[in-house]
This record gives structure tokens, sequence and C-alpha cells, in this order.
């Protein structure tokens, strides 16, 4: 597990490639990237839309862009994005929306 400073990046809404609404955006880190979406039909998706949105102290989505959180990346996927400042992280797996810690998180991932 890799906890690293992200920007987000070329942030937008619109129908997946499974016609189903979504905000997809780019987490750019000093070392790569990786893309993201949030499927907004998915009630817990949107959950975890509204923690980055409230991480990030964006108030829209496309406020989102250039905003800096913390990703976290396991076994080289973005398993979950965290509070820039705070010991506070949302996993982006799982069917519930969770708020955890570090050491959380990662007891988490041994079980997943």
């Amino acid at each position: 597990m890799e906890i690293i400073n992200a920007r987000i990046k070329n942030v937008t809404v619109g129908l997946d490639d499974r016609d189903r609404l979504a905000a997809n955006m780019t987490f750019e880190c000093p070392h790569g990237s990786c893309s993201w979406g949030f499927i907004l039909t998915n009630p817990t998706d949107s959950q975890r839309l509204l923690k980055l949105l409230q991480y990030t102290g964006a108030n829209e989505v496309n406020n989102l862009n250039g905003k800096i959180v913390r990703a976290i990346n396991h076994d080289c996927c973005f398993a979950g994005f965290g509070d820039p400042i705070k010991d506070e992280f949302v996993p982006t797996f799982g069917e519930e929306l969770k708020e955890v810690t570090e050491v959380q998180f990662k007891e988490l991932l041994e079980t997943k």
C-alpha cells in the first residue's frame, strides 16, 4: 500500500461505456496517473463522491479540477483516496461507504 499526494484532473460528467451516468477523473501523482469513475446512479459511489468533494472543499464536481487529495495505490490499483491533511480515507471498493484511518485501511486490504 502506498499513500501519495495526487492532483485531480480531467473531471467530466457523462455516460460511461455501459451508459451509466458517471463522474470520471484522473488522479495524477508524481510517478504516474490513474483514472477513476464514480457511478452516480450507485448510492455508495455517490456517497464516495460527496466525501471527495468534502475532502477537497469543492462544492461542485467540475470544481474538483486541480484539487489535491491523497491517493492510495495497492498492487498497482487505485484503492482509495483521503483527506489531504487528516487521517481519513475512503476505500473505492466494498458495498458500503467506509471512512477509515490509515491503519484500518491496511487491515481492510489484508482481508480483501
